[in-house]
């Protein structure tokens, strides 16, 4: 997770109007320091020069610690630095430090030394004058007065810094244990967190939204101070831009990817503890990729069963009006074409309302198989066989190569239906005159062997319009219809009632293929099976 602000911090000696005299400690490298008023440098805003002016003030007032917040902005960066200020007679040491405990800073041996150079000089003096001549009585007591007076500061002045570091201490264990826990809570969600300031500054972001700004913006978010530092293009960049610049509450949605990834932001607004004109973002962002396309494939699975469904049910409805409206004057061979019709269509209905019951079955895992030894060749010729009109409709040569002999294991029933889903796929994308190949592969070794488990191995090959890459991830996914096949009938249900079928079977079904060139789908069974 990015930390907040690294540790850094400034220590110097001013007079009591804030004119600097000292610097003990510089981590900023701040330049020309010495002989300016702090409450005039560039890098202290309007608001911030008043605080310091309040903030010398009530020092004074008080003689005592103070604290004060204010923004100190550097090299466009903004950071929120903590002052402590302490009376030393006629000066003042101000300590602004970005961490919460100020005991890491090497201040207060400087601040030893300062007392120790002049409680030293005063002894100089001291011997300067006892080597030279006879001291006055009054004076000598007054130079010891003196000394005495800058020793008891000195010690009271530890006393004070060792009781702040020590409650500081306390304070920091609690609060970087405060810390973890919310960075683990942070770095477990599994959304993308951004916390951001109005100006760009980032303030935290967790794993996995330093995976969404690798993978779409190349950007090393650990490496990253201020968005205003990129000068990128990009949708997610774009919209968190706009949000930061409205400062608005919304929730948008985006194409990240165009056609692959979709992502959700939500954004919320909160105030600054440090400022209140401060306003910090907080950013959820979502990969909603899943839903998107599963919210496509159901419209896309709704319209075509509703066309599906339409056109049987509009053939029944036409056929009937019209046996009502002429059923004096049809004969009985237009009765029974007729009814022919009826028939049909209903059948048709039929098949659409037992794919959708299997595919649920199926999902449910409710679809219990009856396993047997199945002759291969006898299955496929039997399937032929029922298809045997579509196959002379088309004039299509079906080349089948498989042995007589040649057994698999499995359900006949649920088998035969992966098989007929994948001829008729076949038969219907390919061109009239065309060949389809029904092979069983001989050689099942390499990368037709999955999970070490020996089986059979069955490829349908057409020559038809083939697959697109793009659409050969969706391809078994349930309603999904490529967009090449709108000319074509179905209901986008085949393929994934094929998938399910096999997989009840521990077995796998893949395709290879080239657009415009056809396309090879294999069925991989086991001998053995666990089902």
């Amino acid at each position: 997770m990015k930390n907040i602000k690294e540790h850094l911090g400034i220590v110097f000696i001013c007079d009591l109007h804030g004119t600097v005299s000292r610097v003990l400690h510089n981590s900023f490298n701040l330049k020309d320091l010495r002989g300016r008023r702090f409450s005039s440098l560039d890098f202290l805003n309007e608001r911030d020069k008043i605080k310091f002016e309040n903030f010398l003030t009530s020092i004074l007032n008080k003689e005592a610690t103070i604290n004060w917040d204010m923004n100190f902005y550097l090299d466009q960066v903004k950071y929120n630095l903590q002052f402590t200020g302490f009376i030393m007679g006629e000066n003042v040491l101000v300590i602004g430090t970005t961490a919460s405990d100020t005991s890491n800073l090497k201040y207060i041996e400087e601040l030893l030394k300062i007392h120790n150079e002049q409680i030293n000089n005063y002894r100089s003096i001291l011997k300067h004058i006892n080597e030279s001549e006879p001291l006055n009585q009054d004076y000598e007591g007054a130079v010891y007065e003196e000394i005495t007076r800058l020793n008891n500061t000195l010690v009271n002045l530890q006393r004070e810094l060792t009781k702040k570091n020590t409650e500081l201490n306390k304070t920091t264990k609690e609060l970087s244990f405060s810390n973890k826990k919310l960075e683990a809570f942070v770095e477990t969600i599994p959304a993308g967190i951004l916390v951001v300031e109005h100006d760009g500054n980032i303030i935290l972001a967790n794993r996995k939204m330093k995976y969404f700004f690798k993978d779409l913006l190349k950007v090393d978010l650990s490496d990253l101070r201020n968005l205003n530092q990129l000068n990128i293009l990009n949708p997610l960049l774009n919209r968190i831009r706009e949000i930061i610049k409205s400062k608005s509450e919304t929730e948008i949605s985006i194409e990240s990817k165009p056609r692959e990834q979709w992502l959700k932001i939500i954004s919320k607004r909160v105030h600054s503890d440090f400022d209140e004109e401060s306003t910090v973002f907080i950013l959820e962002v979502q990969d909603i990729t899943s839903f998107v396309k599963f919210d496509y494939l159901r419209q896309q699975f709704v319209s075509n069963v509703s066309h599906e469904l339409k056109n049987p049910i509009t053939a029944i409805t036409l056929t009937i009006e019209s046996m009502e409206k002429f059923k004096d004057k049809l004969s009985v061979r237009e009765i029974n074409d007729f009814w022919d019709i009826i028939s049909k269509n209903a059948r048709t209905l039929n098949e659409i309302v037992d794919d959708l019951l299997l595919l649920s079955k199926a999902d449910m895992g409710s679809l219990a198989l009856e396993i047997e030894p199945i002759n291969l060749n006898s299955l496929i010729k039997d399937l032929l066989h029922q298809m045997s009109p579509k196959i002379n409709e088309k004039r299509i040569n079906v080349n089948v190569k498989i042995k007589e002999n040649s057994e698999i294991i499995g359900d006949r029933k649920r088998l035969g239906q992966v098989f007929r889903i994948l001829i008729d796929n076949a038969l219907k994308y390919s061109d009239q005159n065309s060949t389809v190949k029904i092979n069983k592969v001989i050689k099942n070794f390499g990368e037709f062997e999955f999970d070490h488990k020996k089986g059979v191995l069955i490829e349908v090959k057409d020559s038809g319009i083939g697959i697109r890459k793009t659409d050969i991830s969706n391809l078994f996914q349930p309603f999904f219809r490529s967009p090449d096949a709108k000319g074509f009938k179905g209901t986008g249900l085949g393929l994934s009632i094929a998938k399910e079928l096999v997989s009840l079977h521990n077995g796998h079904i893949f395709v290879k293929s080239e657009y415009g060139k056809g396309s090879s789908f294999y069925v991989y069974i086991p001998f053995l099976s666990n089902k």
